[in-house]
């Protein structure tokens, strides 16, 4: 599964045409797109037919600044869905930032 997130005024990107869209929110201006994505080299269907459970990470970059309730939300259902999930605090250039990075990490962290 993929996450994307965009503002609604940005057209995004192509993407692969494989891939199946899941689930479509809008938080604000901010549209989140999940999107289910093929598995060719049939990892989950192999530990699905041994009794494995297949370990599964989610990456969750954005520039967090602020950090917004929309932002905690979309954190805490993920991590209900995935076994591991990494929020990636990132630097927009294209934004003047109000907080630091090391600023926003520590308001996600609570």
């Amino acid at each position: 599964m993929v996450v994307a997130e965009r503002a609604l005024r940005d057209p995004g990107e192509t993407l692969p045409a494989e891939w199946r869209e899941r689930v479509d929110r809008r938080y604000g201006d901010t549209r989140i797109t999940l999107y289910d994505i093929p598995d060719p080299a049939g990892r989950r269907r192999r530990a699905a037919e041994a009794g494995e459970a297949m370990r599964t990470v989610a990456v969750y970059p954005g520039s967090f600044d602020p950090p917004t309730n929309g932002h905690l939300d979309i954190i805490e259902r993920s991590s209900r869905v995935f076994s591991r999930v990494i929020v990636a605090v990132a630097v927009n250039l294209r934004k003047n930032a109000f907080f630091t990075p090391a600023e926003r990490v520590r308001m996600l962290k609570g």
